[in-house]
């Protein structure tokens, strides 16, 4: 799950080599501050809505079963939330720990910033002909801001999310609840 906060970062971002961990209560304490602060940290909780592909894949194979399929899958999302929620804010810690105190603190006061602007901006940036003012203020913020090294982290944070058993033992809990809620509802997971 790629929040809008991340987005925000990474919109402004290019590739840049992440550093090792920064461990430390000062570390992870601003990263629960920059958790606060993130423009969309109520997303972070909220239940996800099941994957459009494989919902529109299963009622294709189950014609006239949409209630039935779509109540599943949205069941197993909300199985699946709470450790969503919890793997986000790991990888916001990890990436915390990976950009160290200083810059997560630089993070923290990016984030304060009108989200809005910063949206208005990327869409400006990402048109067919940005302004020079556009360009400039692209520039200031990088300056600023490090932008590159939070979204590298972010995306190490993530490489290794794969890696949290206690995540994966979830995640796999509720596909099989999941299967097994297909199953006894009689409905196709295979085109025959």
């Amino acid at each position: 799950m790629k929040l809008l906060s991340v987005l925000v970062a990474a919109a402004f971002a290019t590739a840049a080599p992440a550093a090792p961990p920064e461990p430390g209560p000062g570390v992870d304490a601003l990263a629960e501050t920059l958790l606060s602060v993130l423009p969309d940290r109520a997303q972070i909780e909220a239940v996800q809505p099941p994957d459009p592909e494989q919902l529109a894949a299963l009622i294709r194979i189950n014609p006239g079963k949409a209630p039935q399929v779509t109540a599943i899958l949205k069941d197993a999302q909300t199985c699946l939330a709470p450790a969503a929620a919890e793997g986000v804010r790991t990888m916001v810690r990890k990436a915390a720990r990976y950009i160290g105190a200083a810059k997560t603190q630089r993070m923290i006061e990016f984030y304060r910033l009108d989200p809005a602007v910063m949206l208005g901006l990327i869409g400006r940036l990402r048109g067919p002909a940005p302004s020079p003012a556009d360009k400039a203020e692209e520039a200031r913020l990088h300056a600023a801001y490090p932008l590159q090294e939070y979204a590298q982290a972010f995306d190490r944070a993530m490489a290794e999310a794969g890696e949290d058993s206690a995540f994966m033992a979830e995640a796999v809990r509720c596909a099989d609840a999941r299967d097994l809620a297909l199953a006894r509802a009689g409905l196709k997971v295979e085109q025959p």
